[in-house]
This record gives structure tokens, C-alpha cells and sequence, in this order.
């Protein structure tokens, strides 16, 4: 890691250079962060199982009323117990994958953290000795 009396010695490029890779590295950083604090969710991550949700509960009106011709109320039960299960199946499945990505955000920052520490702890080992 530089000092800053090293930096200001370098050329107005390699200066420029090296202050968008710190942005780079402070956006990363915050990028981090929101998904850590569960802020960078989007629609895109209840996608899956919404699609499950909306073929099952198709499946369901239609099985319902084949069902409810052929068994009686026996059928429309079955189909229910079937539909509620996989509606329970699809909202763990969602939130499973929700913490998984949270977790991996946050030991990304964590190893981010601990590669910046060493960097630190190494800079000041050259400068004592």
C-alpha cells in the first residue's frame, strides 16, 4: 500500500487510476453491504417459485374440478393438501435462497476485511522496520 507522499509523487494517470480502483473497491464494499442488510433483493429473486405457485395453482382449478366429478369432496381435499404443500415448499425454497445470497454477501466482506487488515498490518511491519 502507498503513502500518500508516494502517491502525490506519482503522474496525474497513475493517480487517476488509482483512485477508481479504490471507488471501485468502496462501491463493492457498499454493494456488499445492502445485500448483506437485505436491501439489494429484487423481484427477480421470487421469480422461481412464484412461477411454481401460479402452475400449481392452475393445476389445482383443474384437477379440482376433474377430481370433484370423479371422488367427491375426497379429491378436493387431496388436491388441496397437494397445492398447500408445494405453496409451503415454494415460500421455503424463496427464503432459503434469500439467506444463502445474504450469507455470501457478507463472507465476501468479510474476506474483503481480512485481505485489507493484512494489508494494513503488513505496511506497518516496513514502516517500524
Amino acid at each position: 500500500m502507498l503513502t500518500k507522499a508516494e502517491i502525490a509523487r506519482l503522474p496525474a494517470e497513475d493517480q487517476e487510476t488509482l483512485a477508481q480502483l479504490e471507488l471501485s473497491k468502496v462501491q463493492q464494499r457498499q454493494q456488499l453491504l445492502k445485500e448483506v442488510l437485505g436491501h439489494g433483493d429484487s423481484w427477480h429473486s421470487y421469480l422461481g417459485p412464484i412461477l411454481v405457485m401460479i402452475f400449481c395453482t392452475s393445476a389445482f382449478i383443474f384437477l379440482t374440478f376433474q377430481e370433484e366429478k370423479e371422488n367427491g369432496k375426497l379429491g378436493f381435499f387431496l388436491t388441496c393438501a397437494v397445492l398447500g404443500l408445494t405453496v409451503l415448499i415454494s415460500a421455503i425454497q424463496a427464503h432459503t435462497d434469500r439467506i444463502n445470497r445474504r450469507l455470501d454477501a457478507l463472507l465476501k466482506l468479510l474476506e474483503m476485511d481480512h485481505k485489507l487488515q493484512n494489508e494494513d498490518e503488513g505496511t506497518n511491519e516496513k514502516k517500524i522496520g
